[in-house]
């Protein structure tokens, strides 16, 4: 893990607004993911090293981060203890050579999960506990681009557009 978020975690503390990090152990993590910067703000890390879905035509790779009914329960544990939370999506892969960082903040995540929920409670299907994002991202992509996130579930999709210059800065803003 320190391989997959030592990155995110380098590009926090080369931040000009960077004070501290200290690991926070929540109770429903076994891994270490979750840290909190400066004392006030939450990040949970999550990283992906391979593909889920490819499309050589438009050249976009797209990379799937799944979140637990714990994941969002520490999600929710960081955003009450340090008032402030972000998810921080690590794509490390080494065989298309993507390394990119993308940064979702608490309420983005938690109004994709309400969206979904409200979709499948439409369609009166089964409740889903957690919820899979997925990051878009262009091949040889040009850094001013955005990366395209994602939920789809129930026969609908839910697209947001991440800046890929957003992180860190977004957690400091």
């Amino acid at each position: 893990r320190q391989m997959h978020h030592g990155p995110a975690l380098i590009q926090i503390a080369e931040h000009d607004e960077f004070t501290n990090i200290n690991r926070i152990d929540l109770p429903n993590t076994e891994y270490r993911s979750a840290f909190s910067v400066n004392g006030e703000i939450g990040i949970f890390l999550k990283y992906s090293t391979t593909p889920r879905n490819t499309n050589p035509v438009e050249h976009w790779v797209e990379y799937w981060f799944g979140f637990s009914k714990e994941n969002l329960d520490d999600m929710n544990t960081l955003m009450e203890d340090q008032g402030d939370a972000y998810a921080v999506l690590v794509i490390n892969d080494d065989v298309l050579d993507n390394k990119e960082i993308c940064c979702i903040s608490y309420h983005q995540l938690f109004s994709f999960k309400r969206a979904r929920d409200a979709k499948i409670a439409e369609l009166r299907r089964a409740k889903v506990e957690g919820i899979t994002i997925r990051v878009r991202i262009r091949r040889n992509q040009l850094r001013n681009q955005p990366f395209y996130v994602n939920v789809k579930q129930a026969g609908s999709t839910w697209y947001y557009e991440v800046p890929m210059s957003a992180f860190p800065d977004k957690i400091f803003g």
